[in-house]
């Protein structure tokens, strides 16, 4: 029996599919991403729907992401880009929400493309609310 879950996923009866349930249905974008492939789906893998549309489970909007960064990744880029800025350039402030260029931001070694989630000028904003001056 088909049904749609509490998150939007469509799943149906597919006892040939690696990540079916116990009730031997599976959600309908593993199983298009795994007959486009032609084989199961690495353990780690996600399949990313590039609309954005749980339930556009055509081949064509699936994308296999090797793991969950790599998919958490083409989200990051999506969201730069419909906010009107270059996703290879680009990084959106947490703070302020603002598209800016990447050189507006401190460099973080631990962090995605090396940077913060906080551009310079919210920072300044926050440090000085957290920390004001003693006298």
């Amino acid at each position: 029996m088909a049904y749609i879950d509490y998150y939007g996923y469509r799943h149906f009866y597919a006892p040939d599919c690696s990540r079916k349930h116990k009730d031997e249905n599976a959600k309908e974008h593993f199983v298009v991403a795994e007959r486009a492939l032609g084989k199961p789906l690495p353990k780690k893998a996600q399949v990313h729907h590039f609309d954005e549309n749980k339930k556009n489970n055509k081949n064509t909007n699936l994308i296999i992401c090797e793991n969950q960064a790599y998919h958490s990744l083409l989200h990051v880029r999506q969201r730069v880009a419909k906010a009107g800025g270059n996703p290879d350039t680009d990084k959106i402030c947490y703070s302020c929400k603002e598209v800016k260029y990447q050189d507006n931001f401190f460099k973080d070694r631990n962090r995605y493309l090396g940077i913060t989630d906080i551009c310079k000028s919210c920072y300044s904003e926050v440090d000085r609310s957290q920390y004001p001056s003693r006298q």
